[in-house]
């Protein structure tokens, strides 16, 4: 690595929020939505355990992004659309237009400081 090179690990958009129900925009029952929940919540973790082990700095996009998860007013993230669902609950998550948005702010911000 060059001198004065930074590594940046950013971690994963928040995508079930603590508040998160059953719902159009969140179509997965209870025990989905908390299993989900309990997954990005250990990805967070390994992201945090990965940068604490390395020279990588970390951008945490998981705590920057809550409010804008599924079902929220400005979600950041989306989901399958209606018309693949048929497709069972195997649903991809990605970040909207405005979630990629935010994650470059951050990213600036973070090299900024």
């Amino acid at each position: 690595m060059q001198p004065g090179a930074r590594i940046l690990l950013v971690d994963y958009l928040t995508v079930i929020g603590p508040g998160a129900r059953p719902s159009r925009a969140a179509p997965f029952d209870e025990a989905d939505i908390d299993a989900l929940r309990r997954l990005g919540e250990t990805v967070a973790q390994v992201f945090e355990a990965a940068a604490s082990r390395s020279d990588a700095e970390l951008v945490r996009m998981r705590d920057r992004s809550c409010g804008h998860e599924l079902g929220s007013a400005d979600p950041w993230v989306c989901g399958l659309p209606d018309r693949l669902r048929h497709l069972g609950k195997v649903t991809p998550f990605h970040p909207t237009a405005e979630g990629m948005r935010a994650v470059a702010d951050a990213v600036v911000e973070h090299l900024k400081n």
